[in-house]
């Protein structure tokens, strides 16, 4: 149900049957591994005969009168599908427009020579908000007709946008997106201005990259999980794996100049490796059946993405990027583009404290066949997605099992196939066995031996502390086929090095080039940079005196790249979270990074979450310590000033003066439009009410008579704020503490009719920090204003959520929703990331109680989950809290 501009009420009907629901609309086997070709009439009242009915496949026919009644039903019949799965069936009904084009990608339905038509769907009123989706749609189509040499396998693709649905969904032939997801406002103040090369220089940049990606991603499950299924639920990876890797493949052909590789380390790669060093975490395949709808919540958990900060991807997205890294290794032929990190192949791209280690070693092993390293990237080379042995092995595997369902063995086959690598047994572990591994690397020049310098390393589990239950050579469980690269510490460009290893240690000599360069640490130790460019799928545990020299080294952009400084980051978070190593490297390097005065996105955005979420466990903790109100202060000072180094030092070019403001210029870089409102929503968390007044201001003037706003207005007047940073002054407007700023926000959200928007105004009101006007918000969010929501901040608003909304009025939130399956999907993400906000377990009763009474919509591992978060979280409040208060009165 949605209303128009003129509040005129309209009603769509849509199907959602992923993963068990085509059960309840025909007779049917319900499970992927069963396909069937669907004949489909759908018959409709008399009033519909002006409203659009879709389904997967064209009308065989137009539409009719089942008989010669004058209130005769309308019949409307589809041609066959090919053979598919029961989830993938669809059916739309509602008052929609369109925009078309025929696309230059070949389709294999009626000829590959023939190009294949794309009609975008909305409700009349968002018509013009659709080109930008158009234009996504059709070239992720040719990228991927291209990229697979597999042409497009139906004869006409539909994506519909609307109100409220729930996130999107690949149905083959017929998308169905969430509004919000999809449509792009560029009418009147909207209007982008349009770049040399045709790119959109003044849209939002947040929400060009999130529709942009989704589009690509729905668009490559026409391949991945529609043309090839997986065989059983419990292999979803095979689907949703594949096409959020195939998405920055889409989306980078779509627009270059994005950067979108660059970003995939924090967008997807970062939360990954969070998400994955859980001991309730699974494997990719795993071996036990899915019994319950709810247990399907641990697969969807692999591919969330997120819209309105970066992505996260579990494993299952990470497989396939893990498995062209280790390909790259042994296809010297390969060429690569400049420009890019090394992510998907076709890219390159005083402190005293004591590191904790596993035992020493077993006897060390030789290195696995093949070893040989491959060629630098060539300064001007050629490249092809058409051409790229990994794509072209899934290509093959596209090919040879269309129309069927399949498990792991058969993607690792066809490309073991194309590539004549034995990726199979490479990728058992991988494919097979939960988590991922740390390596633990040491430099030695051995004693006796006239080689020259070696590197040591050992593999473990994330999740096992000692080699001895960690890794061991006679079994594959706990160990894995690595290529791991490294290279010089003091030369972000210096070579890398690259060998690969299956046992549980091993050993390798440096490169004679590498030796001049390496850097000594203390007597015969020295460092390397392990996984540069952040490549593999694993985490690094230096040594003490490594760490040291990092920390020292991360102020240079030309010593540690930006994508490594996220990592090295990354690790150092993690490993102070499992007792592994102090929290002081954490610390250092993300004062380091104040001195760099680069717009780098990819290390702020890990750095102020961290420091963010650092400062909501140091401020629960005052609740039963009131010694840690200082520590609390002193954090917010430091976030403060950190991102105030950068708001207020940073030169724009084109502008006279150093600073970053509201103002966006259409010229600069994209990484500093992503990183502005991240900057600036810290600043303001973290009390900069020179900031947040100003913001305040800035709305106020931008639109007229804001506040003799009532809410009875059709539509929100115009103003000239940029879409790069609307969310973060809305945001800001509503921390500035004024009363009539959350007012105002919540008026302009009533009256918003750009889905985008909405969703931008929403998530300010969440924003709100007082007692009293929380208890407001959360009224107003269970009301029929708001259809769909479920946030969870953190801060002062975190208990109060708990208390007054999910303990008390969890039977409302999930009335709210249209089915259970659209409240599993909704609040199971967020309901399992609880255990990340309490630092004890003095709520576990109740929450258990919780749990008991939600068992439908919760994972059966959500308890474990909140124990292990909980233990987590105390553990680390017990060795660091007191080393990081320390540390931060003393900046």
């Amino acid at each position: 149900m949605s209303a128009d501009n003129g509040g005129a009420t309209h009603y769509i009907y849509a199907t959602q049957l992923e993963s068990i629901y085509a059960r309840e609309l025909i007779p049917c086997f319900d499970e992927p591994q069963f396909k069937a070709k669907f004949q489909l009439t759908v018959v409709t009242p008399v009033w519909t005969y002006d409203t659009e009915v879709l389904s997967n496949m064209p009308n065989k026919q137009l539409p009719y009168p089942l008989n010669t009644g004058i209130n005769s039903p309308i019949v409307h019949q589809f041609i066959e599908s090919p053979p598919m799965p029961t989830y993938l069936l669809a059916i739309v009904i509602g008052e929609l427009k369109k925009v078309s084009k025929t696309c230059g990608a070949p389709n294999s339905f009626y000829d590959a020579s023939v190009s294949t038509d794309i009609n975008v769907w909305s409700t009349p009123d968002k018509v013009g908000m659709l080109a930008s989706a158009l234009d996504i749609a059709c070239s992720s189509m040719m990228t991927f007709a291209k990229t697979f040499d597999v042409p497009f396998p139906l004869p006409k693709l539909d994506i519909v946008g609307i109100p409220q649905f729930e996130d999107s969904m690949e149905n083959w032939g017929l998308l169905i997106f969430r509004e919000s997801m999809l449509l792009m406002d560029t009418s009147g103040d909207n209007a982008p201005t349009l770049g040399p090369d045709g790119d959109m220089e003044d849209m939002d940049m947040f929400q060009t990259f999130t529709i942009t990606e989704t589009i690509a991603h729905e668009v490559g499950h026409q391949w991945a999980g529609n043309l090839v299924t997986m065989n059983k639920w419990n292999e979803l990876w095979l689907s949703e794996g594949l096409a959020s890797y195939f998405q920055a493949i889409a989306a980078d052909e779509y627009r270059p100049n994005y950067g979108f590789y660059d970003l995939i380390y924090v967008r997807q790669t970062s939360d990954a490796l969070g998400m994955d060093s859980s001991v309730t975490t699974h494997a990719l395949s795993s071996l036990s059946p899915v019994t319950q709808m709810s247990e399907m919540l641990r697969s969807y958990l692999l591919y969330s993405q997120d819209s309105s900060a970066p992505g996260s991807e579990l494993g299952a997205g990470n497989s396939p990027l893990e498995v062209r890294r280790k390909l790259k290794q042994f296809s010297p032929s390969t060429q690569y583009p400049p420009g890019l990190p090394w992510f998907f192949a076709f890219p390159p791209p005083s402190f005293p404290f004591t590191v904790r280690h596993p035992p020493s070693p077993p006897p060390v092993k030789a290195a696995s066949t093949p070893t040989m390293s491959p060629p630098s990237p060539p300064s001007t080379p050629a490249f092809s997605t058409t051409t790229d042995p990994f794509l072209k092995g899934i290509g093959k595997f596209f090919d040879t099992f269309r129309f069927q369902s399949v498990d792991y063995n058969q993607l690792w086959s066809s490309i073991s196939e194309t590539t004549g690598q034995p990726v199979g047994k490479w990728m058992e572990a991988w494919t097979t066995e939960k988590n991922y591994p740390v390596l633990d690397p040491i430099v030695r020049n051995t004693p006796g031996v006239s080689v020259g310098p070696v590197l040591y390393v050992t593999q473990r589990s994330v999740t096992a502390f000692s080699s001895a239950s960690g890794c061991f050579d006679t079994s594959s469980s706990g160990r894995w086929w690595i290529p791991m690269s490294y290279r010089s510490m003091s030369n972000a460009s210096g070579a890398v090095q690259w060998h690969a290893f299956d046992s549980c240690s091993a050993q390798f000599p440096l490169l004679d080039d590498q030796l001049g360069q390496m850097v000594p640490a203390s007597g015969v130790n020295m460092c390397v940079l392990v996984n540069p460019g952040r490549l593999g799928f694993y985490r690094t545990q230096y040594t003490s005196e490594c760490w040291y020299y990092l920390t020292q080294s991360a102020s240079s952009f030309e010593k540690i790249s930006a994508v490594d400084l996220g990592g090295l980051l990354d690790d150092a978070l993690h490993f102070s979270k499992t007792g592994d190593l102090p929290i002081t490297p954490f610390l250092e390097l993300t004062k380091q990074l104040r001195l760099r005065l680069q717009p780098e996105f990819t290390p702020w955005s890990i750095s102020l979450s961290w420091l963010s979420d650092a400062l909501f466990k140091i401020q629960l903790a005052t609740i039963s310590n009131i010694e840690y109100l200082a520590c609390a202060r002193n954090i917010e000072t430091y976030i403060k000033a950190s991102t105030g180094s950068f708001l207020h030092g940073y030169h724009v070019p084109g502008r006279f003066l150093s600073g970053v403001n509201f103002d966006v210029l259409p010229s600069e870089n994209i990484q500093l439009r992503m990183l502005r409102p991240l900057l600036m929503r810290a600043s303001g968390r973290s009390g900069d009410g020179v900031l947040t007044a100003a913001a305040w201001k800035k709305l106020v003037s931008a639109i007229p008579k804001l506040d003799t706003l009532t809410g009875l207005e059709t539509s929100i007047p115009a103003h000239s704020i940029n879409p790069d940073v609307r969310e973060v002054v809305y945001a800001l407007s509503v921390m500035s503490g004024d009363p009539a700023a959350w007012e105002s926000i919540r008026q302009m959200y009533i009256m918003s009719n750009d889905p985008a928007d909405a969703q931008r105004l929403l998530s300010a009101l969440t924003f709100i920090t007082d007692a009293k006007s929380i208890g407001e918000v959360m009224g107003f969010l269970m009301s029929s204003d708001v259809k769909l929501t479920l946030g969870i901040q953190d801060g002062d608003s975190f208990y109060a959520v708990w208390t007054l909304f999910l303990g008390q009025r969890m039977d409302e939130i999930i009335e709210k929703y249209p089915s259970p399956q659209d409240a599993v999907y909704s609040l199971g993400g967020p309901l399992m990331e609880f255990g990340r906000y309490f630092v004890d377990d003095s709520l576990v009763g109740e929450l258990q109680k919780f749990a008991d009474n939600h068992a439908n919509i919760l994972n059966p591992n959500f308890m474990d989950s909140v124990k292990e978060g909980i233990a987590i979280n105390s553990a680390w409040m017990k060795n660091n809290a007191g080393m990081l208060c320390s540390w931060m009165s003393r900046q």
